[in-house]
């Protein structure tokens, strides 16, 4: 599934919380998706490198995954990168809790609010596209 929704539970806590504004502490699956959506189309590009990706069995249902992450992003001639460590539960395949530990950003934060403004009316933005709305590449849901 391209578009993340398979991959995250819709049910469970997904805290992205301290890197993007707008993200609350605890959000389900669907609406951490909804707010990528409605934000990483405004940007120009951008670069997300995990791993590795350590499985422990902490005793907790499924296993836990831990990942350091660096995202980085960029909107015309700015920057904005986000260097911190993923705590994934992982559960029957999908991610049922996802929490960003934060440990520094670079750049311009703002970057994130200029971009969910272009987003809304960028031709890149899959709800202004109506041959691909909901799809997002997900060759199950293509038309």
């Amino acid at each position: 599934m391209g578009n993340g929704q398979g991959l995250l539970g819709r049910r469970g806590t997904h805290g992205l919380h301290g890197a993007v504004p707008g993200t609350t502490r605890n959000a389900s699956g669907d609406a951490v998706v909804d707010r990528w959506r409605a934000l990483l189309p405004g940007f120009d590009g951008t670069q997300h490198i995990n791993g590795p990706v350590l499985e422990t069995d902490d005793g907790g249902p499924g296993v836990r995954a831990d990942s350091h992450v660096r995202a980085y992003h960029r909107l015309g001639e700015e920057t904005w990168a986000v260097f911190g460590h993923y705590v994934a539960r992982v559960v029957d395949g999908r991610i049922s809790e996802l929490t960003l530990q934060l440990f520094y950003q670079e750049g311009n934060p703002g970057l994130a609010a200029m971009a969910t403004e272009r987003a809304s009316t960028s031709p890149r933005s899959p709800r202004a596209l109506p041959c691909c709305a909901g799809s997002l590449g997900d060759p199950d849901n293509a038309p």
